[in-house]
């Protein structure tokens, strides 16, 4: 995650932010760019908050006093690297100048500004960051017109550094350097493999419980993308001249869609207890547990009507049901409830070996009735 701070009286719609929104959309990216209170320990708060709920890598872009408190935050731990642009390095006195009513600049309105903030603003002053100083990377222009660029680079002297000749405060062009913070965060296409899933604030162990509580269909499937994935790769690698390294990829992706294939059987086992068992206990219908399948020549997946009872009659939804002959359907009174509760009804023939979509219907066969289907 990218979070963008912007500067005194700014906001998260601000003209940076939108570029920075842009550019890390289109490589990506997940970023976010929060309007911030004016009041320095709520700001400080808000952007802690937002660090600590994500639960995973964060990267941060600080412009003016975003960059003040982007060095202050750079030092947590899922802090991973931050950018500071043309930062204030000690806004509790360079800021002494705002006091009274100061502007909010993407509005034109106003907030008061007094001595109480700029004390609070010293609190969170950060005299050392060697031992986050790899951390860091700082752009400033010579040309600001608001703050000293040599403060800057006295404090971030032992970060990476890029200094540009004239510009101003609001840093002229900062589009001109997105590939050098992408490089420096190592993000993007370039750096595309990482030690966690981008976008997901999960460990991998996490992440790895969470796709094994997949319904066994949909974990089937995702085993099935990820060998598709990885013998791509393998093509790709092998094409590179690195044989040893598609070689083990390729036998990966065949042990996988292997696995896949035994994650399906399982699916197969447990498909019927599972669908009884969401709607016994009321569970939406319109939800998807499955995928295509061969429709078998002998079938009693649910032997009676009373089982149809059982599983949909029972709870507070109201299915609807496909492909049923109304003639020729035995028990017409449990048709007649159906339709009074609003199921809709409609003729099909269905024939052996045909696909049927959605597992997740309830497909229940008559000999007698040449295998007609319904779905519920």
């Amino acid at each position: 995650m990218i979070i963008y701070i912007h500067g005194f009286g700014g906001s998260g719609q601000g003209g940076k932010a939108q570029a920075f929104r842009k550019y890390f959309k289109s490589i990506g990216e997940d970023f976010i760019a929060p309007s911030l209170p004016y009041n320095p320990e709520l700001a400080i708060k808000t952007l802690e908050e937002l660090i600590n709920s994500y639960k995973g890598e964060v990267y941060l872009i600080g412009s003016s006093l975003g960059g003040f408190y982007t060095t202050y935050l750079a030092k947590k731990t899922f802090v991973k690297k931050a950018i500071v642009i043309n930062p204030v390095i000690k806004p509790y006195e360079t800021l002494k100048r705002a006091i009274g009513n100061a502007p909010n600049f993407f509005d034109d309105s106003y907030f008061f500004w007094n001595d109480t903030h700029l004390n609070i603003l010293n609190k969170y002053k950060v005299k050392d960051i060697s031992n986050y100083k790899d951390k860091i990377m700082l752009l400033v222009q010579k040309g600001d017109e608001l703050l000293d660029y040599k403060e800057a680079v006295d404090k971030f002297v032992e970060c990476r550094c890029i200094i540009e000749e004239d510009g101003n405060h609001s840093f002229v062009d900062i589009q001109n350097h997105f590939k050098d913070i992408e490089e420096f965060f190592e993000i993007g296409n370039k750096f595309k493999h990482t030690t966690k899933v981008k976008g997901v604030g999960l460990s991998n162990t996490e992440l790895a419980n969470r796709i094994g509580d997949l319904y066994y269909g949909d974990l089937a499937i995702f085993l099935e993308d990820l060998s598709k994935k990885l013998n791509l790769d393998s093509i790709k690698d092998k094409s590179l001249g690195r044989t040893k390294l598609a070689t083990n990829l390729k036998n990966s992706a065949k042990l996988i869609n292997q696995s896949a294939k035994y994650i399906d059987i399982a699916w197969d086992i447990c498909t019927i207890p599972t669908i009884k068992w969401l709607y016994k206990n009321g569970y939406n219908r319109d939800i998807t547990i499955g995928k295509s399948k061969i429709i078998p020549k002998e079938n009693n997946d649910f032997s009676s009507w009373e089982e149809l009872r059982f599983l949909y009659c029972d709870t507070n939804i109201l299915p609807y049901m496909f492909d049923c002959d109304i003639e020729n359907i035995p028990n017409k009174p449990i048709v007649e409830y159906l339709t009074s509760k609003g199921w809709m009804i409609k003729k099909q023939h269905i024939k052996p070996e045909q696909i049927s979509y959605g597992i997740g219907d309830c497909d229940w066969y008559h000999r007698w009735m040449d295998l007609k289907r319904y779905i519920a």
